[in-house]
């Protein structure tokens, strides 16, 4: 991905943060986070995490999908 036009139009904000750059973008891309509860903050918080770059995020709920909380998937 890295070298990819529309990867750096993506990330174009993140990366010209020193603290980041493009070698912790990368860096982002190749870790896995893990968000415990799929509700309203935790579901808005997974959305955030790949917007921001992580490569893989694993959510964790116990509660199973059913029509009266759909809206939450």
């Amino acid at each position: 991905m890295v070298g990819d036009d529309r990867w750096h139009e993506r990330y174009s904000r993140q990366l010209v943060l020193d603290p980041i750059g493009e070698e912790g973008q990368r860096r982002l891309g190749e870790t896995t986070v893990a968000v415990v509860g799929a509700g309203a903050l935790g579901s808005n918080s997974a959305e955030m995490l790949v917007r921001m770059g992580f490569g893989h995020v694993r959510l964790i709920d116990r509660d199973v999908l059913e029509l009266s909380n759909l809206h939450r998937a």
